[in-house]
């Protein structure tokens, strides 16, 4: 029988809306979010299933909870049919008030990434450079040296030193030694970034 992440964790979390983003780290990624969120779907409280009331709702009226979909298996999403206006309703507010990854808000509406990016891109909303680099650090992982490796955090380093940060800044903002944003700077300046 699989346990979820939630086990011993106090369930004040999940009732307590304030507290919704620790809970929704807590759903990311549990071997049974698909059954919680079936369990939980005519709870109108607590924060469940990696999703919200209105979320569930949402995801009820949609018709998935009878089979007519599969939201989610194994962290892919395999869905046919439109996207509802309460599901595009719920993805802005996400995205307006989180700083979350449309991959993030994807897996919590059960949506795929794809149709989430389509949709934020048609409504006009893009994060800000401070909140990329935000999703960035939270999702980036730094190897043994203290660097990020790739593109990104290159792209990152430059957008900063653009908007004026100090190399010390940039360097807390994206989490790496001050000596590669050093380095990265030198190379851009010397043409070779």
């Amino acid at each position: 029988m699989k346990i979820g992440k939630c086990s011993g964790v106090s369930a004040e979390v999940f009732y307590d809306e304030a507290q919704w983003g620790v809970a929704a780290g807590i759903c990311s990624g549990c071997p049974i979010l698909l059954e919680c969120r079936k369990d939980m779907a005519g709870d109108p409280w607590s924060y469940a299933g990696g999703m919200t009331p209105k979320q569930r709702a949402a995801w009820v009226k949609a018709g998935m909870l009878n089979g007519n979909d599969a939201p989610l298996m194994d962290g892919r999403r395999q869905r046919r049919g439109a996207i509802t206006p309460e599901q595009v309703k719920e993805m802005l507010e996400i995205f307006d008030n989180e700083v979350i990854g449309s991959g993030g808000i994807a897996k919590r509406l059960g949506l795929s990434k794809s149709s989430v990016q389509r949709i934020l891109r048609a409504h006009g909303r893009n994060r800000t450079p401070e909140e990329q680099l935000e999703l960035a650090r939270k999702g980036g992982a730094a190897n043994a040296g203290g660097r990020r490796d790739g593109n990104r955090t290159r792209e990152m380093v430059r957008a900063l030193y653009a908007q004026g940060h100090t190399p010390a800044r940039i360097a807390e903002i994206i989490g790496v030694q001050r000596s590669y944003v050093y380095e990265i700077h030198s190379k851009q300046m010397r043409g070779e970034a």
